[in-house]
């Protein structure tokens, strides 16, 4: 059952091809919306290697659990060490207090390969602010180094009984895998995508064909059509596959097969695929992958945190050539010189370096966590600024609030009847929109007292009478749009929400369906948004002193949508109210409240006190809710 150790430049260009897939995802490059699945390339390849290494070890009666795990801390731990130190590093000048604590924590469970365990519950990976975690990534190699705890056990083990006690071994664990990962990922995707046992599968797919626990291709032809097949199952996966797929579950199979496909194809050479992936570009690419793999992340996340999270064309190539000569100079001067020289790094001083290493970024850790992030490092006023923390709960500003009335996908499937409820001898206004359109009930209610609001919002839910593409959205405007309006008298109708570019079109529509149950419709434009949190961006233009700072990362597109809408209503019976305008004037736009507490948390939704504060001006502007 033995293989040979013979090189293949087609598996390390393989290796490139992934970590291009996984680079060109994490820096937003829209054609790749599912490069994260360079990943589970990557665990195949991993899969196949190691247990070639560890079982022709076995079969020549030269392994040893030492040397293996040697080789292990050698491969791994000098470049993680590199990127570790220099992420602390940046961490210092880049994160607020708060984030440095998370930092830490994120350091010691990287250090001790359970980035994997720290990351579940804490931020699903396909969240928008993921991003801003600059040691994310090392979730894969914690995955990947639980494996290899017990994967040589179960070779060695295996090894005393004939080889098809360890194939059969191999196929009942990726089956059982296999099923785990399916299950889990219908139950909960976070788990899922996180944990070594839903993942375990994919390593073992390498491993069945490292074992010879597969079939390998005879003919040419066969080869031929297997190394095309996977390639294009990678490549499609990287395109088609995307945050909104139930991931890892079964689409997880098209990337993984297509690598095991390319893998079985290429062990002779010859093959359109094998010179293909062989070519030198894909090679020099696979062969500085893991730095890559370990620097390109930070880079982007640490650009993200200072400049906000979205990343233009220019800023895209740079962050990526720059990600690149780090990887370069890594590989060069960290990773090739600790993995192969046995002067600079003796065997024997292997396992007492590494704990020494350990013990130090632990050191650090803690160091960053007990401090409370080193606030030292900030002015006061920024340091208050970015400490800012976002209180969701209404009844702190309006204690008559009813039962939670803004559907969130997979924690609420339908609006509580509270929500939903008019009083009797009160005038009764429904406030329709999405997460945007949410918080503003509260400061409506303080502001206009006499009035009472009811409520059907829904995350990501701009209101429409066109197809939703979420189907607790389309719900939710069936419900209230189909049943609930048909039925009720209500004396006003308020839309607001996180308006995009099809608002002009799709809002006249909805107006004209609106005004045959009310004669009262009020639209309430667009927010100004920000390229990241706002609270941040104040806190970073505070300690910058850059007056220019908060209006740089001003979204300068809102201004004209809210013109946009406001000309697209013009000939309604509408009421149109522009939120920029009462928030902002030519030059400039509110961003805190009289006690200097920030308005929007994030990017664009509001606090209690910018529910206050809007609700206030509204008022002061002369809006009434209803014509008198």
């Amino acid at each position: 059952m033995a293989i040979h150790e013979n090189y293949r430049s087609d598996i390390d260009g393989l290796r490139g091809v992934a970590v291009a897939l996984v680079v060109l995802f994490h820096f937003d490059v829209r054609l790749f919306k599912g490069g994260f699945v360079g990943v589970d390339v990557f665990y195949v390849i991993s899969g196949y290697l190691i247990t070639g290494i560890i079982v022709s070890r076995v079969d020549d009666g030269k392994f040893s659990f030492s040397s293996f795990y040697i080789r292990r801390i050698r491969r791994l731990f000098p470049a993680l060490a590199a990127v570790l130190i220099g992420s602390v590093v940046a961490s210092l000048f880049v994160l607020f207090p708060r984030e440095e604590v998370d930092f830490g924590k994120s350091l010691a469970a990287t250090s001790m390969f359970f980035a994997n365990m720290f990351f579940i519950g804490r931020n699903g990976y396909f969240a928008g602010d993921s991003s801003l975690w600059p040691l994310l990534h090392t979730w894969s190699l914690a995955v990947e180094e639980q494996y290899y705890l017990v994967f040589p056990l179960v070779v060695v083990f295996a090894s005393r009984w004939t080889p098809r006690v360890l194939k059969t071994a191999l196929w009942t664990g990726l089956a059982i895998s296999l099923a785990i990962c399916v299950a889990l990922t219908a139950a909960n995707a976070d788990f899922a995508f996180y944990l070594m046992p839903s993942r375990l599968w994919e390593l073992l797919m390498g491993a069945v064909l490292a074992t010879g626990a597969a079939p390998e291709p005879k003919s040419r032809v066969l080869r031929e059509a297997l190394g095309a097949v996977g390639i294009v199952a990678i490549f499609v996966s990287g395109v088609v596959i995307s945050k909104k797929t139930s991931f890892p579950g079964f689409a997880a199979l098209a990337p993984t097969l297509g690598a095991a496909l390319v893998i079985a194809a290429g062990g002779k050479a010859g093959t359109i695929a094998h010179r293909l992936l062989s070519s030198r570009a894909l090679v020099s690419l696979g062969l500085v992958s893991y730095s890559l793999y370990l620097w390109h992340f930070p880079v982007a996340s640490f650009y993200k945190s200072w400049n906000g999270p979205e990343l233009g064309t220019f800023a895209t190539i740079g962050l990526g050539v720059c990600a690149l000569g780090l990887a370069v100079v890594s590989y060069f001067v960290v990773e090739r010189p600790f993995r192969f020289s046995r002067r600079l790094w003796p065997d024997n001083w292997v396992f007492p370096a590494a704990a020494m290493g350990v013990a130090l970024l632990l050191g650090v850790s803690a160091t960053l966590v007990l401090s409370s992030g080193l606030p030292g490092r900030f002015s006061p006023a920024a340091a208050a600024l970015a400490a800012y923390q976002y209180q969701s709960d209404p009844n702190i500003v309006d204690p008559e609030a009813p039962p939670h009335c803004l559907i969130e996908t997979l924690k609420s499937e339908a609006l509580d009847p509270a929500c939903l409820t008019p009083k009797f001898a009160h005038d009764n206004i429904l406030l329709i929109g999405d997460s945007h359109a949410d918080p503003l009930r509260a400061g409506l209610k303080v502001i206009f007292p006499e009035t009472h609001f009811l409520q059907a919002t829904a995350t990501d839910c701009r209101p429409s009478l066109g197809k939703q593409s979420d189907p607790y959205c389309g719900r939710m405007l069936q419900t209230v749009l189909g049943d609930f309006l048909p039925r009720t008298k209500i004396d006003g109708i308020i839309l607001a929400a996180n308006w995009q570019r099809a608002a002009p079109a799709e809002l006249p529509e909805l107006v004209d369906f609106l005004l045959g149950f009310t004669p009262n419709v009020i639209v309430l434009g667009p927010l100004p948004t920000y390229r990241g949190a706002l609270p941040e961006i104040l806190a970073r233009a505070a300690q910058s002193n850059d007056a220019g700072y908060v209006a740089a990362h001003r979204v300068g597109e809102r201004d004209a949508l809210d013109r946009q809408i406001a000309a697209a209503l013009k000939d309604r019976r509408v009421t149109y109210v522009s939120l920029y305008r009462t928030l902002c004037d030519d030059r400039d736009c509110t961003t805190v409240d009289g006690k200097g507490e920030p308005i929007q948390w994030d990017y664009g939704h509001l606090t209690p006190a910018g529910s206050r504060l809007v609700a206030q001006r509204l008022k002061a502007n002369g809006v009434t809710l209803l014509p008198r």
